[in-house]
This record gives structure tokens, C-alpha cells and sequence, in this order.
């Protein structure tokens, strides 16, 4: 019996002991009571986390508590002896992110802050001490695809190896591969646990989690929650996946585009997309300069096709997003882009389209039906083609 165990034991012995008293008056039932407060066996809502994380680069650094639900700091300790402690009340389970940052890496790991002492590993993510604890180190394991990090390696010689665009789409390619088994993983895992507990919140968050990473339809998620428990239904980021796949449905192939409100880039004057579609087949970009791919897009297509194409009818709008205009301006002075764009300042255009991650090259007919969305790499020439062609 480990030291835990013999703590618990004791606390057991005490809570029995105070509990035969009841049958005594008033006044002893009251002290009672205290007892029970001061020795720790009535506390239902106290959490401790213990956690471990090796590495020098760690040693000192600050560990944040974080709120998943709402991405804000709960608490922060500091890192010492490769050991840390958070300690508080919980009187509703809720699942946080234990981070660790330095300038030299960051450390992460999920567990559910819930009554209990609970046990987690930043960098093996071993997770035990409490029920819906041990449940979500279950879904870890279960998630886990094991040849992803051999593959990653693989992707990652190969990117870095690349001396031409042929060389990373082969690159990315592999990489798309290897992901679809990661997520695939992920999938089943989540799936299966939100099964089992649809009634919390951590049923909330491994549904959260395949939605984001398998992109299912909106209905998909709407059948899954339907039994589901009030609780688990309005969790807030899962609340917010399945806005985002309603806004993707209604901007998808075969739906007319949504119009956006913005800044002209050329002109500094209000805008909005459609005066710059202007009836013509369209390739949107929504990029920022910050974003690598983005500019090797722009690049390595969207330039080339923009000059190859604009006289038999195509227009390419760019719609910067996620960005400050000073930076925005001088990548489009770096990379010489010369089609129209559009400064979206509201930080409503990304919302609209649901988009998560950039870029997201989206093409237009000129009735203003949308042809295609994600269209990457020689995949945006052969639609433009395409669409010109009808």
C-alpha cells in the first residue's frame, strides 16, 4: 500500500469514527462538523496536482494552469527540482492544460481538474489519481498512432531536403499521409470515450477534439450530441466547432459566396469582396504575411496564374487576415503582388468562411457560385482552367 493509499485509509477511519457521532445531540453534531472540515474527509470540491517534468531547460520556468474551456490562466507555479503543485477547490470538473514555457521549447499536457489528488507528466502525459483522470490517460494511450513520430521524421527530412516545388508537394503529400493516420487514431479514440461519458466534461472535450481534427459535417456532430448531457451540450468550444462547420456548410462548393466587408488595400477606403469579384470567375485567398505557406502559394501559383490568366477573365482578390497592415504591406511590396486585396478589419472574414488555418484558397464562378474550397498547389491552376473553360 503506497503512501496515498495509507492517507486515504486514515481519512476513511477518521470520517467513519465522526459519522457514529451523529446519533449524539445538537451541539456534538455541530463539532462534528468542524472535525470533519478541519480533517479534510468532508472536502468534496479540494484538488491537488502533482506534476513532474525532466530537462534542464525546464528547471525554474513558470507552469500555467489553463482553463481549456476558455484559454484563460487559472493559477501558476514555478517549476522545482523537476516538480510542481497546484492546489484549490473544484466544486465542477473542468479540463485544463498544465504549460510549461521556455525560450528553448514548451511542455503540455491535458488532465480534468476534479476533486481528488491527481498525478501528470508533462512530457510522457502519464496521468492517474482520479476517475475521469485515469479515463483520459486511457483516451491518451488509445490515441496514440504509433509510427506518427517516425513519420514526422521522415516528413520532415524530406521538407527540409526540398530544392523545388515538386520536391515539397511530394513532401507535403507524405505528410498529409502520415496525419490521416494520426487522426484516424484520434478519431476512434475520441469517439469511443464520449461514449462513455456523455454525462461530463470530459465527454465534452474528446468530442471536441474530433471535431476539430476530422472535420466532420455539422449534422455529423448535431447526431452525436443529441443524447448527450446539458452539460456536455453547451461546453463553449465545442459550441464554437460546430458554429464554425454550420459557416463552412454554408460557404461549401454548389452555395453562393458570402460577401465581406473590409478595407481596400489600394485605395485605404472601405471595400467589400464583391466589388472586387465584380462578376468575374475568382480565386479568394485568405493569407497574412506571417503564414509560410501562404507565401510560397502566392509565390509559386497565384502570381503566375494571376498574370497567365486575368485577360481571359479570372480575377484574384487576396484577403489578408490575422495580421497588422504594415506587415501586410510590405509582403505585398516583397513578393510584388499586384491583384486586389481586401484588409479584413472587423476579424469577421475567417468567421464567415469557418476557417481555421490558412491558406484557404477558395474559387468563384462568375455567377458567384463557389466551384471549390482548399485548393492548394497545381490543384488552383487545373480548377482556374476549369472554370474559364465552361
Amino acid at each position: 500500500m503506497g503512501p496515498l493509499s495509507r492517507i486515504a485509509e486514515k481519512k476513511l477511519y477518521i470520517c467513519i469514527f465522526f459519522s457514529s457521532l451523529i446519533i449524539m445531540t445538537k451541539r456534538f453534531i455541530v463539532l462534528l462538523s468542524a472535525a470533519i472540515a478541519l480533517s479534510g474527509c468532508g472536502n468534496r470540491t479540494h484538488y491537488t496536482i502533482d506534476g513532474h517534468l525532466e530537462g534542464d531547460v525546464y528547471e525554474g520556468a513558470p507552469v500555467y494552469l489553463v482553463d481549456a474551456a476558455t484559454q484563460m490562466p487559472v493559477d501558476s507555479t514555478l517549476l522545482t527540482n523537476g516538480t510542481f503543485r497546484f492546489e484549490g477547490e473544484s466544486k465542477q470538473p473542468y479540463v485544463a492544460y498544465l504549460v510549461a514555457a521556455t525560450a528553448y521549447g514548451t511542455a503540455q499536457s491535458a488532465c480534468v481538474v476534479e476533486p481528488g489528488n491527481i498525478y501528470i507528466d508533462l512530457l510522457s502525459d502519464s496521468l492517474a489519481g482520479t476517475p475521469l483522470n485515469d479515463k483520459m490517460y486511457a483516451f491518451t494511450l488509445a490515441s496514440q498512432q504509433a509510427d506518427f513520430a517516425t513519420g514526422m521524421s521522415t516528413y520532415l527530412a524530406l521538407y527540409r531536403s526540398a530544392t523545388s516545388a515538386e520536391e515539397r508537394r511530394m513532401a507535403e503529400t507524405a505528410y498529409d499521409s502520415i496525419d490521416a493516420l494520426r487522426v484516424a487514431a484520434l478519431s476512434d479514440a475520441a469517439k469511443n470515450t464520449y461514449n462513455e461519458n456523455k454525462d461530463n466534461v470530459l465527454g465534452a472535450f474528446t468530442l471536441t477534439l474530433w471535431a476539430t481534427e476530422a472535420h466532420p459535417t455539422a449534422t455529423e456532430v448535431e447526431e452525436l450530441l443529441a443524447p448527450a448531457a446539458e452539460t456536455v451540450r453547451t461546453y463553449a468550444p465545442l459550441r464554437s466547432i460546430l458554429n464554425q462547420l454550420h459557416a463552412i456548410e454554408s460557404t461549401a462548393a454548389g452555395r453562393h459566396y458570402t460577401d465581406i466587408d473590409g478595407i481596400d488595400f489600394a485605395t485605404g477606403q472601405a471595400g467589400k469582396l464583391s466589388q472586387m469579384i465584380d462578376g468575374h470567375v475568382a480565386l479568394v485567398d485568405f493569407w497574412a504575411s506571417w503564414c509560410h505557406p501562404c507565401r510560397q502559394e502566392i509565390s509559386e501559383n497565384l502570381i503566375r496564374i494571376y498574370k497567365q490568366y486575368a485577360t481571359k477573365g479570372l480575377q484574384v482578390v487576396g484577403v489578408d487576415v490575422w495580421d497588422q497592415p504594415e506587415r501586410h504591406a510590405k509582403a505585398v511590396a516583397e513578393m510584388g503582388i499586384t491583384y486586389p486585396q481586401l484588409i479584413d478589419t472587423t476579424r469577421n472574414a475567417t468567421t464567415v468562411y469557418g476557417i481555421n488555418g490558412i491558406p484557404q484558397i477558395v474559387l468563384i464562378d462568375a455567377d458567384g457560385t463557389i466551384i471549390a474550397r482548399d485548393l492548394r498547389g497545381d490543384e488552383i491552376e487545373q480548377a482556374v482552367i476549369a472554370a474559364l473553360n465552361k
